[in-house]
Parts: structure tokens; sequence; C-alpha cells
């Protein structure tokens, strides 16, 4: 059966000498890796892999830049069988593979946490409808 699951991704965005990141530059660097890595494999262990969004968040470290990546992920499983725990793990994997190595700017990415967005389809709709009025977030 095919399934599909949107997946929000919180990151931890670090120089790797320890001084704080640039958030714009943390952000580009971030949204870099992840769609290049998309881009060459495609795919985490038959799951297909679409960068909806890669964004700043909030957050209150000094030391860190959160940023934020919604995922989309799809493939084919048992009915029965729970596909957000495949989905989790295996972008997981796929993620710590990416970031296992500094950025190309030089930002250690360490993942924070990986959760089902129930409402990503609203919310992407939204962001689109704000950008055709010219409101940004």
């Amino acid at each position: 059966m095919r399934k599909a699951i949107y997946l929000n991704v919180l990151t931890q965005v670090e120089r790797v000498n320890g001084m704080p990141a640039e958030d714009q530059l943390a952000l580009r660097d971030v949204d870099q890796a992840i769609r290049k890595a998309v881009n060459k494999v495609g795919t985490a262990n038959k799951l297909s892999v679409d960068v909806k969004r890669v964004r700043l968040e909030q957050g209150s470290n000094p030391k860190g830049t959160p940023v934020g990546i919604l995922i989309y992920l799809e493939g084919d499983q048992d009915p029965a069988a729970n596909f957000t725990k495949l989905a989790t793990s295996e972008l997981e994997k796929f993620l710590l593979d990416v970031f296992k190595q500094p950025t190309s700017a030089g930002f250690r990415v360490n993942i924070q946490t990986i959760e089902e967005n129930t409402n990503a389809v609203d919310e992407l709709a939204d962001e689109a409808d704000n950008l055709s009025k010219g409101k940004s977030n």
C-alpha cells in the first residue's frame, strides 16, 4: 500500500569552532546541503524524499541557530504497519548521514527532533497564499 507523511525536523546549527552562527548563512547552508543530498539520492530506504520548506525557527540557544525542515516522504508498506515509525527512523538515518560532516560553510548540524506534521498541507497552502499576496512571515 502506498503511504505518505510530512515530517518536521528541528535542527540546531552551530559553527564547528563554537562561535555563534549567522542566521541567514546557516539557513542557506542547511538548505543547500539537504536539497543537494535529496537530489543526489532521492530516497531513504526506498522512501521518496521531497524537501518542502527550510526556515529559521524560534530558539533561545545563543550558540546555535534553530533551522526547521519540512520533508514529505512517500513509500510502499503493508497496510497494518506503522508508517510514521518507519519514515521517522529512515529519515533520521538519512539526515545523520547528510550532516555527519560539517557543511561547506563550516556548520555542524545536530538533529533535535523529528515529528509528524498533520497540518503541513494547510501550512504550505497558507504560505503560498501569503507569498502570492506579497506578504512574508
